[in-house]
């Protein structure tokens, strides 16, 4: 117990702390929210500069020779601003599993350490990015063809991770304020902060012994699984691991002076601007509201049919994956005006949010999508042909949702069938639908055709989503400012996990890892059905725990090379990986479309695991049905120009 003097001490520390907290927050909060504005905008001038460089390619036959070049710089600055804005909002995705079965004081010193984990991982980029940019002034590094002064850019970038380290610092305040809260009085703090400094200790310790007598490999395994299981962002800790894995192979000052290298080279490409751009558009047709007359055109043509209203909601979740590339982008949009109409014609809240949450998942299989985007970057694939890989199996997982959502309907004798829309309504929603409707058409079928490339093709439909925002007057630009920065948090996280995977699949392969398992493997004698089977089963585990990005950057470096090995085509491979990935959209406790549901249909998360069940179901036969035949997404890519 405390005597009353230690407690007032411990309570004047606390709201010392606190207000000192409480003014760092407000001001690197701000600081955080204004450079994630501005990396939003250097995103949109991206986006609106290689669309004109298309134009001028087609229309007035003068292509340019610098916006490749100049985007991919503002693309360095954009992305590395939003660290810390992500940090802030908490968009950096964690692995909770642990973290949430412990009691709620053991929660809290465990935040104060993994958050202090975080603050050095920060600094010590932080430190070697000013010595990058330090090489860089002295060596007058200029870009290839615009001979652009590159310490400009990389100073961008070296503010980015100096503010990402502020908010970890004033995060690890926080957090260590409101560990001051639970007093002897309540708990036994002495013996959980011992308990939580303990594990770390021994898991150091074993961690040394191992890496001492040469199980490196074993030994960076179990340092990520300590980093993981603190609650520590999954790319902070993967390049925490990957930084020690470098320093063990090359030492220490040959290993800091690559490290920094590899996490900016990941982002010094044309083709993964793509992901940010289709961020953008997923998350500016979220807010401006043009997908409502996408669900009012379906439900227009096919709503009045016996469990029409349902397939309605599906076809809009179909078209809007085509738009947005984000599944539970697709699954809020929708949901936000089907679940209320599905209620209104009879069906239970349980059908309306399971039926709204599987259908969403079809954001990440219909192209574009952005798991294939890192699929794509992970697996060294051409983007466009894994694009096009999904049309298939999207529109095989379609027919087998909506001939779920119809059987389910047809047992229930409470929906009531809505009125048939006239034809002049039809043809009203038909013209206000139409100009949304086109933007599938403009992006797939320039990638199919090759008339641009995946990443002209983010940009077309960002600009051409803008514009309709604004000709309808859907968003003004306040707005577009608020949707710039809710954009910016994807793709801060997207960010930091891309970097830290490019930079653990370099550890992987100087370390030999993927070839050492590609010949236990393949020596084996195991049949190479069963090894995917393994690998099919682990995935869908995982889902369960893991979002689609996080699985992404912790298992194909390990995944792929094996998968090549044994003679498998990776393109057929990265859609099986996707449909697993949208299995865990929709299967506790992590599952993300059933917490955006959740929280837009008000129901419970019990009754919504229940709802979403028959079209999990779907799920997997689609993902039995692509096994048995690859064809389903090997033609199509196999056909392109």
């Amino acid at each position: 117990m405390l005597c009353s003097d230690d407690l007032v001490r411990g309570l004047g520390k606390q709201g010392r702390l606190t207000t000192i907290t409480a003014r760092g927050s407000w001001l690197i909060g701000e600081i955080s929210t204004f450079l994630a504005k501005v990396g939003g905008l250097f995103l949109l001038l991206c986006a609106v500069l290689i669309t004109y460089d298309v134009v001028a390619r087609y229309l007035f036959h003068n292509p340019t020779t610098w916006v490749a070049e100049f985007s991919q710089l503002l693309l360095f600055g954009g992305v590395f601003l939003t660290l810390a804005y992500g940090l802030k909002e908490g968009s950096h995705v964690d692995v909770r599993i642990l973290l949430n079965i412990l009691p709620q004081a053991f929660q809290a010193r465990l935040a104060v350490f993994s958050h202090f984990l975080v603050l050095i991982i920060s600094g010590v980029l932080l430190r070697y990015g000013f010595v990058f940019l330090w090489k860089s002034y002295k060596l007058a590094e200029r870009s290839d063809f615009l001979l652009f002064p590159m310490w400009s850019i990389k100073f961008v970038i070296c503010l980015g991770i100096f503010v990402l380290t502020i908010q970890a610092l004033v995060l690890f305040l926080r957090k260590t304020a409101e560990a001051f809260r639970f007093t002897r009085s309540e708990d036994r703090s002495w013996l959980q902060s011992f308990g939580v400094v303990a594990i770390f200790i021994a898991a150091t310790a074993v961690y040394i012994l191992l890496h001492a007598y040469g199980n490196s490999v074993i030994a960076l395994i179990l340092l990520l699984g300590v980093l993981l299981l603190s609650g520590i962002p999954i790319g902070l800790s993967l390049l925490a691991v990957s930084l020690q894995g470098l320093i063990g192979i090359m030492g220490v000052e040959r290993a800091l002076d690559i490290a920094p290298q590899i996490v900016v080279n990941t982002w010094n490409s044309f083709t993964i601007m793509a992901l940010p751009l289709f961020i953008f558009v997923g998350h500016l047709m979220y807010r401006s509201g043009l997908s409502d007359e996408l669900f009012e055109f379906c439900k227009a043509w096919i709503g009045h049919w016996r469990g029409g209203l349902a397939v309605a909601t599906l076809a809009a979740c179909a078209i809007f994956a085509a738009i947005s590339g984000s599944s539970v982008a697709n699954a809020a949009t929708i949901g936000l005006v089907a679940i209320p109409a599905l209620v209104s014609a009879g069906h239970t809240l349980r059908f309306a949010g399971g039926l709204v949450a599987g259908g969403g998942t079809m954001g990440v299989l219909i192209p574009p999508s952005t798991a294939f985007i890192i699929l794509g970057i992970l697996m060294d694939q051409s983007i466009g042909k894994l694009f096009i890989a999904g049309v298939c199996p999207g529109i095989l997982l379609f027919i087998l949702l909506s001939i779920t959502a119809v059987l389910v309907v047809r047992r229930s004798s409470q929906v009531r069938p809505i009125p048939k829309a006239s034809w002049s309504d039809r043809w009203r929603y038909t013209k206000r639908a139409t100009p949304t409707l086109i933007m599938p058409l403009i992006i797939l079928g320039g990638i199919y055709t090759g008339v641009f490339t995946p990443t002209e093709a983010a940009a077309i439909a960002a600009v051409y989503a803008l514009a309709l925002a604004v000709i309808f007057k859907r968003t003004k630009l306040r707005f577009l400012f608020q949707i710039l920065g809710e954009s910016t948090k994807t793709v801060a996280m997207t960010t930091l996990l891309l970097g830290a995977a490019m930079a653990l699949s370099k550890i992987v392969v100087l370390l030999h890892v993927t070839d050492q398992m590609a010949d236990f493997i393949v020596n084996s004698g195991w049949s190479p059905w069963a090894v995917m089977g393994g690998f099919q089963i682990s995935l869908l585990v995982l889902g369960c725990f893991l979002d689609g990005s996080a699985m992404a950057v912790l298992t194909i470096p390990i995944f792929a090379p094996v998968i090549v090995a044994m003679g498998f085509d990776p393109i057929w491979f990265a859609v099986l990986f996707v449909i697993n990935s949208e299995v865990g959209l929709l299967t506790p406790p992590v599952g993300m479309n059933l917490f955006v549901i959740q929280q837009i249909g008000k129901i419970e998360l019990d009754d919504l695991v229940r709802g979403t069940l028959p079209f999990i179901l779907a799920l997997l036969v689609c993902l039995i049905l692509v096994i048995l035949f690859p064809w389903l997404a090997t033609w199509m890519p196999g056909a392109m120009k």
